[in-house]
């Protein structure tokens, strides 16, 4: 539920992306120079528990090609070592980031491209937002998405069977509605 979700954040996560302690938005921002309401309070994925798998677990940092990184493949620091309970706040609270950078880049796309697209963002950055990904996205040519996202397969220079199979499952989100508890929707549901 949206409470739940709010409880997740501590006030300064909230306030770190622009959001009351009560998931109101703190102020207008800018994006490519017009004005952008925040549409709703930080919002990681209907398909969490998938980018979980995809991210697997470790409750010790490690080093994950650019960065350390820990539990579900989050930010960390040299050492630190956490539980599930934070790895899967701080993977909520990274996820959102994702999201905010994605209903600014593509905000016209169908959830189950912005769910691809967070989960990209969250794992290879923002760089796509820029490339052909973002303009097909904001073109919402699903076909060139679907092909384009598939390109982020490499991490160290070498393609990773990990992140072809990532971004092999990504791309079939890609043009497809999630209903609110993020499963696929049934063939009855989409013709409604």
């Amino acid at each position: 539920t949206y409470e739940e979700l709010l409880a997740l954040f501590t006030p300064q996560q909230l306030a770190a992306q622009g959001f009351t302690p009560q998931g109101e938005p703190l102020a207008q921002m800018q994006v490519s120079g017009e004005p952008y309401n925040q549409p709703q309070p930080p919002v990681a994925s209907p398909r969490i528990g998938e980018i979980e798998k995809f991210e697997g677990f470790n409750p010790n940092a490690y080093w994950d090609y650019g960065q350390y990184s820990i539990g579900h493949g989050t930010k960390a620091q040299p050492g630190e070592r956490i539980d599930r309970e934070e790895a899967r706040r701080r993977l909520v609270s990274e996820l959102s980031g994702a999201r905010s950078f994605v209903e600014a880049t593509a905000p016209n796309v169908d959830p189950g491209s912005k769910d691809a697209l967070t989960s990209l963002t969250f794992n290879a950055g923002g760089k796509w937002g820029k490339q052909g990904l973002g303009v097909a996205a904001r073109a919402g040519d699903i076909p060139a998405m679907q092909d384009r996202i598939q390109s982020y397969n490499r991490a160290g220079g070498a393609v990773l069977p990990g992140l072809q199979n990532r971004r092999f499952a990504e791309a079939n989100w890609i043009g497809r509605p999630v209903n609110p508890g993020g499963q696929k929707m049934t063939p009855e549901e989409l013709q409604m």
